[in-house]
């Protein structure tokens, strides 16, 4: 959809209507389980991300589908989508484009000894953040600042070091000689900081937060990072190469909502005591992850916190939700559904009807 031919006024009428209800239900002033459903998104994390003017109009077409997909709570956002090697290729790491994927990108440090010698970040001369600068510029002029956006996704300091050392020998510094990483991560965790304000300043008055993946409000703070180390990592490691500098993430920014792929019951305890924790994503269903998380385990992990939970799962895995639902628990419900729009509906209704039914037989 061409962004003249985007029909701001009625997608704007029902944002504000989605957002009241998100905002509510964050700040514990209403309890109800929110069912949400995405729209497609594979091309805007695929090869599409290299074309601006092609994403803003593929992510158009994502929004206004809203107006007949049905969905308590919306990703009402554009986000300038450019790769997840943002923060590692400006430590110079090489990142491979491709018409058909997300940019690859390739890691430039092997051993300790190279480690101890990384090259310094440089925002400036880094082309891909400059172009993630240039798309939210770009996305502001071409929408006349109509519509909110997100940063771009932030791969936590953890996930980024991983992809600047070779993954292997990363894992097995963070557990057996962490201190030797320190100053890496303390430069990631720095350099995140800087570029955030970049994005935040060129954002302006269109900031969304706390962005990727999450539900987002213009009235909220906090940064949202993609953790996904954190269901591989064992309890020391990611207590001790994670989870202090998103704390400093946190501090600086307001708050921190959480991403992660797979299982991270292992980790769950250090997460939870996170400083500045309000936000977590991960899944429950096979149709969303390989290596899904329990859900009986998120519900005795995240029950009488304040932490919002949103957790994914097919529609044809509703029984999964079950052991979830608990009014001590804050939680959205983000099914993948397929088909038509009318079909997706369908699928919608009946993730509605499982949750009442839960809802009533847990009281």
């Amino acid at each position: 959809m061409l962004p003249q031919a985007f029909p701001y006024s009625k997608f704007l009428k029902m944002k504000e209507a989605k957002e009241k209800r998100f905002l509510q239900l964050l700040s514990g002033e209403d309890w109800f389980v929110p069912v949400i459903q995405r729209p497609g998104v594979a091309e805007q994390y695929g090869g599409l991300c290299s074309d601006r003017e092609k994403t803003l109009e593929f992510q158009l077409d994502f929004l206004n589908t809203y107006l007949e997909l049905q969905s308590d709570l919306i990703y009402d956002y554009l986000e300038p989508w450019h790769g997840v090697g943002i923060y590692a290729s400006a430590f110079g790491c090489p990142l491979y484009w491709s018409k058909h994927t997300a940019p690859q990108t390739h890691p430039i440090y092997n051993t300790a000894e190279e480690i101890a010698h990384y090259r310094k970040p440089d925002i400036d001369n880094c082309e891909v953040m400059q172009m993630v600068l240039e798309t939210i510029r770009y996305f502001r002029e071409q929408t006349g600042d109509m519509l909110d956006i997100a940063l771009t996704d932030t791969q936590s300091p953890n996930d980024t070091a991983s992809l600047i050392v070779d993954t292997c020998e990363f894992f097995v510094l963070s557990r057996t000689d962490h201190e030797l990483i320190q100053p890496l991560m303390q430069d990631i965790t720095d350099t995140m900081i800087q570029f955030t304000e970049r994005q935040l300043e060129a954002l302006g008055k269109t900031a969304t937060q706390p962005g990727h993946i999450m539900i987002s409000s213009p009235k909220l703070k906090g940064i949202s990072l993609s953790d996904d180390n954190m269901a591989v990592l064992d309890p020391l490691s990611y207590k001790t190469t994670s989870k202090p500098y998103n704390e400093q993430l946190s501090k600086h920014f307001g708050g921190v909502a959480i991403h992660t792929c797979g299982n991270f019951a292992h980790t769950a305890e250090t997460l939870l005591e996170t400083e500045g924790l309000y936000m977590v994503d991960c899944a429950i269903g096979y149709a969303a992850d390989p290596t899904p998380n329990d859900p009986a385990v998120i519900r005795q992990r995240f029950a009488g916190t304040d932490i919002l939970v949103k957790v994914r799962l097919g529609a044809d895995e509703l029984h999964l939700l079950e052991p979830l639902i608990d009014r001590k628990l804050k939680l959205i419900v983000d099914i993948s559904t397929t088909g038509t729009i009318a079909e997706k509906n369908q699928q919608y209704e009946a993730a509605k009807r499982a949750i009442d039914d839960y809802v009533s037989s847990s009281t």
